[in-house]
Formats: C-alpha cells, sequence, structure tokens
C-alpha cells in the first residue's frame, strides 16, 4: 500500500507527466502552425498581395492615362471630339480609303444664327444650346464615324465608308432629330451643312475641307437650313 505521501508524489508526477505532454504538444502545433504560416506568408500571402498592389497601380494608372487622353481629344463643353482628335483621324481615314480604294465624306454643319442665341438668351443658354446639338448629333452617328466640335457653333463629321448620298441621308436623320428637340429658352434651332465626298485620285485633307466649307457657305447663302452637296 502505498503511504499518503506517496500518493501525493505519485499525483504530482502524473501532473508533471500530463503538463509536460500538454505542453510538448501545444509547442508542436504552434511550431507546426507557424512553419506553415510562415511558408503560406512567404509562398502565397506575400506574392498574391504583392501582385494584387501591382495589378492595382497599373489599373489605376491605365485608368488616369485613358482620361487624360480623352480630355485631350475631347472638347470640354460639348463632349464631342476637339479639332485635333479630327485632324489626326482624317489622315487617318485619307490614308485606308487609298490603301483599300474606300470612300467616305465630310459633313460640316454650322448653327443658324447661333449669335442671336447669345444675345437674346446669354452665354449659359447658347452654352447649354451647343450641349444638346452635340449630344442628338453624336448619339445619331457611328461608332466609326468622327463628331467633332470645329469652334464655337461649327461641328463636322467624318462619316467613314460612305459616299455623299448616304452622308446626305444622315444630315437629313440629323436635322429631323434636331427639329423635334426643344431647347432651353430657345426652343428650335436649325444648322446648315456642306457635305462632300472624298475624291480617291486628287483629294488631300486640306482640299476635301475646303470644299465641304464651300458648300456649307452656299448653303446659308442660299437661305440656310439646308445642305448643299458639293460636286
Amino acid at each position: 500500500m502505498l503511504s499518503s505521501e506517496d500518493k501525493k508524489h505519485l499525483r504530482l508526477f502524473i501532473i508533471y507527466i500530463l503538463i509536460s505532454v500538454v505542453s510538448f504538444t501545444l509547442l508542436t502545433i504552434i511550431h507546426s502552425w507557424i512553419t506553415f504560416s510562415e511558408i503560406h506568408i512567404v509562398n502565397f500571402v506575400i506574392p498574391t498581395f504583392a501582385s494584387t498592389v501591382v495589378g492595382f497601380v497599373f489599373a489605376r494608372n491605365k485608368i488616369l492615362q485613358s482620361k487624360l487622353i480623352k480630355l485631350a481629344i475631347t472638347d470640354k463643353l460639348t463632349g464631342a471630339s476637339n479639332r485635333l482628335y479630327f485632324d489626326r483621324r482624317l489622315r487617318q481615314e485619307i490614308d485606308r480609303a487609298k490603301r483599300y480604294k474606300q470612300h467616305f465624306s465630310i459633313i460640316y454643319l454650322d448653327i443658324d444664327y447661333f449669335k442671336r442665341v447669345n444675345d437674346r438668351h446669354g452665354h449659359g443658354i447658347g452654352d447649354e444650346a451647343l450641349k444638346d446639338f452635340s449630344l442628338i448629333a453624336s448619339n445619331i452617328n457611328r461608332d466609326s464615324d468622327v463628331f467633332a466640335r470645329f469652334g464655337g457653333e461649327e461641328f463636322i463629321i467624318l462619316a467613314s465608308m460612305t459616299d455623299k448620298k448616304s452622308a446626305y441621308s444622315l444630315y437629313l436623320r440629323i436635322k429631323e432629330a434636331i427639329e423635334k428637340h426643344e431647347f432651353k429658352q430657345v426652343k428650335n434651332i436649325t444648322f446648315s451643312a456642306g457635305i462632300t465626298e472624298f475624291d480617291l485620285t486628287k483629294d488631300n485633307a486640306d482640299r476635301i475641307l475646303e470644299r465641304a466649307d464651300k458648300a456649307l457657305y452656299e448653303a446659308k447663302e442660299k437661305g440656310r437650313n439646308q445642305a448643299i452637296i458639293a460636286e
């Protein structure tokens, strides 16, 4: 029989053994977890985090770059393309037309009596009219076309792969939409247009723009609110 003292020592020994086993087990688990975590962090977490950060920065820079490019080629007031972008696209379209023997047309637009709008209603209302006009006309154009503000109340359309007959049909669709729209305070406005088709044998950028400008001038001289097709 064990004495009470021996029993006490035995209990203490068992408790010590249990504590040692539990401690060793916990230390093993903790060590394994730390080792796994280190491997996990080094091999997965850090690369994933780094690639995410790099991807985010790259995407953010791309978005900023796209916004800057858009700002550089867009008219601030109307949201239409600007003259710089139009000139670049016109050169590209001329190269494409000559290479593939395809036609395109230019439609030069000018809002009639726009100075009266500014004089009677103020430049704020005039600006709103320009924005509405631009939005209506640009929505009718195809994605392949270029709708640009040339300055003041003048706009221009580069109608890709379009002959002058189809360009005139485009003009009529814009005219109909503008006539249906009620402009703020101004109510109704009209516009004149000069239309011309690129001549593969003799045209360059200056010639086709000059011809469209002359056709526009003729439309205004003949009473406005109409289009003249340059032959």
